[in-house]
């Protein structure tokens, strides 16, 4: 004799476009659209906040997936973002082949609910500031590297404009430079280890 158990949590799978999100909860069948907007994330994070949820799961799509990951983890949700090969081979295992958002959203839901990807604890704010101005740092110092070699080659009548751009990125290096010190000291899970 077969038992069932009847759960009440909740497997969210969220389909993200540039513009909408495609929700979609498994267990009640239950889809929805919204704009991927500050109020559309705000509204949805509230919204599923009324539920037990074992986990929201997202895929990552280079960055569009931020606000609303940020926002579900400030809300405690369980949020997990997950690598979008992963969905597209658990799809093709089961023989889904067609691709629409809706469909999308389920599919990533039902992978939440079989796969059961781990719920890991999203950094901080102040902790993705200092690993944005870190990223941005680098970004300046290579921009900044890429000129120094082109003043090196450069002919003498234009090698005022690649100084003039050095010295910008100078100024910029050292603005971020500042923000990172200031920072590392604010980053209150830190505090212990320095």
């Amino acid at each position: 004799m077969k038992t069932t158990t009847k759960t009440t949590e909740r497997n969210v799978g969220i389909d993200i476009g540039k513009s909408t999100l495609d929700i979609f909860v498994l267990e009640q069948d239950n889809h929805w659209q919204t704009d991927n907007t500050e109020a559309g994330v705000r509204a949805l994070a509230a919204r599923l906040a009324r539920y037990k949820l074992a986990r929201i799961v997202v895929e990552a799509t280079g960055g569009y997936e931020r606000k609303l990951v940020y926002a579900l983890a400030e809300k405690g949700l369980p949020v997990v973002v997950v690598q979008p090969i992963h969905v597209r081979q658990f799809a093709k295992a089961q023989g889904i082949l067609a691709k629409t958002d809706k469909l999308d959203a389920r599919v990533i839901a039902e992978f939440g609910a079989i796969m059961k990807p781990p719920i890991r604890q999203i950094q901080t704010k102040k902790i993705r500031y200092f690993r944005d101005l870190l990223a941005r740092r680098r970004q300046l110092m290579e921009a900044r590297t890429q000129e120094l070699n082109r003043l090196d080659k450069a002919d003498k009548a234009i090698q005022s404009t690649h100084k003039r751009l050095i010295k910008i990125l100078d100024e910029e290096v050292a603005w971020v430079t500042a923000k990172l010190e200031r920072t590392v000291g604010e980053v209150t899970e830190w505090a212990g280890n320095l």
